[in-house]
């Protein structure tokens, strides 16, 4: 009996360190990612550009910012000081899915000198083609401890998408981190696996109104993707290329096929909002269209802007706080979502600059679920967008619409209105 009693202990006692050493590895959908688009939840912000090199190998560029480093002089004798950053990637086929493909580890020395503020380099990533994933990566300052983490969509699954150019800025020399560019800004373009020399080039002109409200369901317009203009370039590689006008650029090999680079131009100064016309126009979200068009007859978008923002507070300085908080979401909007629009006409854009931040945010492959408050509570709201395939745009997501969202939403507008920033209690 002693003997049965001692290994019925002895083998509940080693399920118990068995269990206790499993690790449980959660998938990122499964994580809150509402860092993604708070840049206040770090003091990192570094810039990310995919670009598939070879059939085999990819390049992941980043930019660092170097005045975000902190940097220590190690040695006396050391000519400059330095910062130590840690890099380190998991490669998914899926979201959904807990274990990567593919996944390194880099530390490097970044040095403090006077010669530029961004830090560029790349690391090579495995990716075969005709294959499709996500990128978690984070990047840490070891001196600081700051830290934080982004996700990059890779999509290899042919040879002409978007991710097989490389886009560089002709007065720097480095890669452009973004897709759009000012007026008149000179850049060039490499490729290593489109398998040509020429390419068509179609222009753009579509101007796009902001979203219908989240309650609204009506369809919005067709797009219409036919282009103003059509030209032929040869030897791309070797053309420094230059734009005046508005609107967006598709560069491809085929004008039949979907697939392409298309480079958007939304302005000056972009994604920045400085100018009294760009202050106008987010305000169509806190006015009714009477109203707008009211304001409109001004001709005079600054002195329309200021009657708004001080008939809301009843004082100058109210109104220069609340006039700062709403344009710094609107300008994050166009940071975080650039699409076939500025940032803040998506409907993402929409709801982050009349709700602010969400709390929580939990991402898959296609679908963004953005949560306002606690789960569960009367006052939580919670919104989720689709990912829409579209041929200009892989940032191009769709509101979930809905009549629940109908005294939400007017009750954020008349916060707004009344002098006071809308917000959803954590």
């Amino acid at each position: 009996m002693n003997f049965i009693k001692k290994n019925i202990f002895l083998t509940i006692s080693l399920i118990f360190v068995v269990s206790s050493c499993v690790t449980i590895y959660y998938s990122v959908a499964d994580k809150n990612v509402s860092y993604l688009y708070n840049p206040t939840s770090t003091g990192l912000h570094p810039e990310f550009y995919i670009y598939h090199n070879s059939d085999s190998v990819s390049f992941l560029f980043y930019n660092i910012y170097r005045p975000e480093l902190l940097f220590i002089k190690k040695e006396e004798k050391a000519k400059f000081k330095q910062a130590k950053i840690l890099i380190q990637y998991q490669l998914y086929e899926s979201l959904q899915k807990s274990e990567f493909i593919d996944s390194a580890s880099f530390k490097l020395n970044v040095c403090e000198n006077g010669l530029s503020n961004n830090y560029i380099s790349y690391i090579p990533v495995k990716l075969a083609t005709g294959k499709k994933g996500f990128i978690d990566i984070s990047i840490s300052d070891l001196n600081s401890e700051k830290q934080t983490s982004s996700l990059i969509e890779v999509d290899k699954t042919t040879n002409n998408s978007a991710q097989n150019y490389l886009v560089f800025d002709n007065v720097k020399k480095k890669p452009v981190f973004k897709n759009y560019f000012n007026k008149n800004t000179p850049f060039f373009i490499k490729s290593n696996r489109v398998k040509t020399k020429n390419l068509y080039v179609s222009y753009y002109k579509k101007k796009f109104g902001v979203p219908l409200p989240p309650f609204d369901s009506d369809p919005d317009d067709k797009i219409d993707f036919k282009p103003d203009s059509t030209w032929y370039v040869q030897n791309f590689d070797t053309v420094i290329f230059k734009f005046q006008n508005k609107g967006f650029y598709r560069f491809q090999k085929d004008t039949l096929s979907n697939e392409g680079l298309t480079l958007f131009n939304y302005g000056d100064d972009y994604p920045r909002v400085q100018s009294a016309e760009k202050l106008f126009e987010p305000l169509q979200y806190l006015t009714s269209s009477r109203e707008y068009k009211k304001l409109n007859a001004y001709n005079n978008p600054k002195i329309a802007v200021d009657s708004l923002w001080i008939l809301a507070t009843g004082n100058v300085d109210r109104a220069r706080e609340l006039i700062r908080i709403y344009y710094g979401r609107v300008q994050l909007a166009n940071y975080y979502f650039p699409s076939l629009s500025e940032g803040w006409k998506t409907d993402r854009g929409m709801i982050y600059v009349v709700y602010g931040i969400p709390t929580m945010i939990y991402k898959n492959d296609s679908i963004e679920r953005w949560i306002y408050g606690k789960k569960a509570k009367t006052m939580s709201m919670d919104f989720t967008f689709e990912k829409t395939e579209n041929p200009f745009s892989n940032n191009y997501y769709i509101l979930n619409r809905s009549d629940v969202y109908d005294d939400s939403w007017f009750k954020a507008v008349n916060t707004w209105r009344s002098g006071h920033v809308f917000s959803i209690a954590k």
